[in-house]
């Protein structure tokens, strides 16, 4: 991709500009973070483009008479052994399969199915087809993904893994239907959630007549606009007719160059930022006195290792796992509320225990990750401006918090996953349906004979009152951890950032008063250098 070649020609700009006259520890951090962004680049050059749908959507094969290879994807796997298949170019045909980032098994694409796979698992294909060489060198991947609304461990760890910022979800739905599942719409109203706007593919067209298709299309317009607020791409395709005009028509909109700009740009910013600080650093100690130095570097070694081993995190400043953990169990208990009518619709009209579930997952999946992400974004902005407040009073010192408040749901991601395990929402919501149907179950059979109306209203009351209650008590804890967790890693981060702040500042210091016998003639053309390599910086970073 022509962003990623560009972004590490204007990381060597920023090498050869800072060369030989950052301080040592300036030095090594840039180093490091480079690397670090370059490993970023390497995670984000694909924009991954899964298609999501019921089973029996046809996604799968849409997806083999796209590819032209049209046996290669299973298309008759069950919710138990469903995986997510993302789709690559390759002369030799093969697929691995990765569980936790590591390779588990590798087998030709012919013998596909055989993959003993497990929920979050990612299979990697490589096929040997034109139209997939194509879209992968415009930076863009597809997945075929297990079928949503089935309430399983695959599906829940499958979505898990492509709900970061920046990716693109397909939807599927086949015309039989008519009109929007009540799972693909709520599965809409999560991912506007995560600030995503999906495209609906309505798939198996040539099973209706073209004027029927063409209400359809206008239907489910009109039902996902209600839920987005947006006109949504909408359009039709058939792996029987090979009609993929709207498949190809939706991916040419996308556009992965600008993506990939969005999500990485400000990581580039920071590094560039921390030089500019760096190189300000030596130009303000330059100009002070051998006494001033040394009474700052005195402050330093004497009081801010106080405040590196010790954050300024109370409650006044920032917000206790405790108190962010209330504020989120709030918003994951009025989203339940807002659903509690729809809840018990379900319950009077007999859903199974897995439609529940389905719906729970993806009201509390969509409400903990967002609420915990903004909070992680509040708590890092709060400690870093309360550190920086600490530090400028004993010496001229500012953290970079450039790379402290990059927080995407990828993040959050990988802290539930650490605690729960990859997949283990769905595990944990399995007892919820539990939880709400069995104390229903004697209120349905007290009222039965009641209209439909009256019974829905008595076991919304009873959602309401007592199954909400129960379930939000027994989330608080795994979410307290999960925001421990979160603040624990950004503390981290802070007092690194802090440290290499400190470093640079010894460094600078240290340079002023080996240099006690320069003349002031060439102090000032040291101080013209640096505010030279300034301003290019400053021009570098206003152009990305």
């Amino acid at each position: 991709m022509n962003t990623i070649n560009n972004y590490k020609n204007i990381l060597q700009q920023v090498h050869n500009v800072t060369n030989g006259i950052l301080t040592e520890t300036g030095t090594n951090e840039f180093s490091v973070k480079c690397d670090k962004f370059n490993q970023l680049l390497e995670r984000s050059k694909y924009v991954k483009v899964p298609l999501v749908g019921v089973f029996s959507a046809g996604k799968s094969s849409i997806l083999n008479v796209f590819t032209q290879k049209y046996n290669a994807l299973p298309i008759d796997t069950t919710p138990e052994t469903a995986v997510a298949y993302e789709l690559y170019y390759g002369e030799d045909e093969k697929v691995d399969l990765f569980r936790n980032k590591e390779i588990i098994d590798t087998k030709p694409l012919s013998e596909i199915k055989s993959l003993q796979t497990q929920p979050g698992d990612i299979a990697c294909v490589y096929m040997n087809s034109q139209p997939i060489k194509q879209l992968q060198e415009k930076g863009i991947v597809l997945v075929d993904m297990p079928g949503i609304g089935s309430g399983n461990n695959q599906h829940d760890a499958a979505i898990m893994n492509y709900i970061e910022f920046g990716t693109a979800f397909i939807l599927m739905m086949e015309a039989e239907q008519g009109t929007l599942r009540d799972s693909t719409l709520r599965f809409i109203e999560e991912l506007k959630r995560y600030n995503l706007m999906p495209a609906i593919l309505i798939s198996k067209i040539d099973k209706k007549p073209l004027e029927v298709i063409n209400d359809i299309v206008e239907e489910v317009k009109f039902d996902a606009k209600r839920v987005l607020d947006n006109e949504p791409f909408v359009g039709t395709v058939s792996a029987v007719n090979n009609d993929l005009k709207s498949l190809s028509d939706y991916l040419e909109t996308l556009d992965a160059e600008a993506l990939l700009r969005k999500k990485v740009g400000g990581s580039l910013k920071a590094i560039i930022d921390s030089a500019i600080a760096d190189l300000s650093n030596q130009i303000e100690d330059k100009g002070k006195s051998v006494e001033e130095a040394k009474a700052i570097l005195k402050k330093i070694e004497d009081e801010l290792a106080n405040v590196q081993n010790q954050l300024p995190t109370n409650d006044a400043i920032c917000k206790s796992p405790e108190t962010y953990t209330t504020e989120i169990m709030e918003n994951i208990d009025l989203a339940l509320k807002d659903k509690a009518g729809e809840i018990a619709r379900m319950v009077v009209n007999k859903a199974s225990e897995s439609e529940i579930n389905s719906m729970l997952t993806s009201i509390i999946r969509a409400e903990l990750l967002v609420s915990v992400k903004e909070r992680a974004e509040d708590y890092s902005r709060d400690l870093s401006n309360s550190v920086n407040s600490a530090v400028t009073q004993i010496a001229h010192i500012e953290i970079n918090g450039g790379f402290l408040q990059n927080f995407n749901l990828g993040t959050i991601i990988e802290v539930v996953a650490t605690i729960f395990g990859k997949g283990a929402i769905s595990k944990f919501l399995a007892k919820w349906g539990k939880v709400l149907i069995e104390p229903l179950q004697a209120i349905l059979d007290a009222i039965f004979g009641k209209s439909t109306s009256d019974m829905i209203a008595e076991v919304k009351s009873k959602i309401l009152n007592e199954c909400i209650p129960n379930i939000i008590n027994s989330l608080r804890p795994d979410v307290l951890s999960i925001v421990s967790k979160t603040q624990e890693g950004i503390d981290d981060s802070v007092k690194g950032e802090l440290q290499m702040a400190i470093d640079k500042k010894k460094d600078s210091l240290r340079t002023k008063l080996n240099d006690i016998q320069t003349d002031e003639q060439t102090t000032n053309a040291q101080i013209a250098t640096l505010k030279t390599a300034i301003n290019t910086l400053n021009n570098i970073k206003n152009e990305l």
